[in-house]
């Protein structure tokens, strides 16, 4: 599954149950990250939409305590657990958790892949986001360029864990095999570099060197159309494929 945020450089992400601040590319990228997909929320992040009505053209779970809570067009759920067990009928690809601080605290271990829009500024703050910088289970597997928002910087970060890079290797392995030439430029060494239990340092250019090898890669197989495999298109989005990283 995936964790869809915004955090300040303290890792901020709401203040009396608004979000800190509105970023219209942020927004965008939002939209076109859930749209269609399955959005997991708590009912106070229901309740702060416009209207209080759930976002359309998505499957809306709501998770809340409160046994008569009712709202149109939304699956009500009364715990993380059967939230869960609700999930298991779609790709857990397609299922984002979308706060607010309890649900993400929550969903946080049952997630592999969080997509964080990082601002450089320490707004006043109640809810925050687990640091994923500290956590050693994570690492960067993708940024963006650095933009901005008149006077506020920022850029988007895609935080994987760890345990889905063997999912990766196994992506590219397999589908190597399948293009003219033999191998990527880098790709022996980037095989070379992959080891379980890398440091995070190593982990650092492990990522540097996928990102440069990883986009050509399925702009090859987008070419030939090869996509019958399950594990295509886990973490990049095939229909643009040289855009991902950079406009994430």
């Amino acid at each position: 599954m995936n964790i869809i945020v915004a955090a300040d450089r303290n890792w901020g992400i709401g203040n009396q149950n608004s979000l800190l601040v509105q970023i219209p590319r942020d927004q965008k990228f939002f939209r076109e990250m859930t749209t269609g997909k399955v959005v997991v929320m708590g009912r106070k992040t229901l309740e702060s939409f416009p209207n209080g009505r759930p976002l359309k053209n998505r499957v809306n779970i709501v998770i809340t305590g409160q046994k008569d809570y009712k709202v149109p067009d939304a699956i009500v759920l009364h715990s993380v657990e059967e939230a869960l067990e609700y999930v298991k009928q779609y790709d857990t690809n397609d299922v984002f958790v979308i706060g607010g601080a309890s649900i993400y605290e929550q969903m946080l271990p049952y997630c592999d892949v969080a997509h964080v829009t990082v601002m450089d500024y320490a707004y006043q703050a109640d809810t925050w986001f687990p640091n994923l910088d500290k956590m050693d289970e994570f690492v960067v597997a993708a940024d963006s360029e650095e933009k901005t928002y008149f006077d506020l910087e920022y850029c988007f970060k895609m935080y994987v864990r760890k345990s889905k890079l063997k999912e990766i290797i196994d992506f590219n392995k397999r589908y190597v095999k399948y293009l003219e030439t033999e191998s990527l430029k880098g790709y022996d060494v980037l095989l070379d570099i992959y080891e379980e239990g890398m440091t995070k340092d190593k982990y650092d250019k492990f990522f540097s060197l996928l990102k440069a090898e990883i986009v050509p890669l399925v702009k090859q197989i987008k070419e030939k159309n090869i996509n019958k495999d399950p594990l295509f298109g886990k973490l990049f989005d095939v229909n643009k494929p040289d855009t991902f990283y950079e406009e994430v």
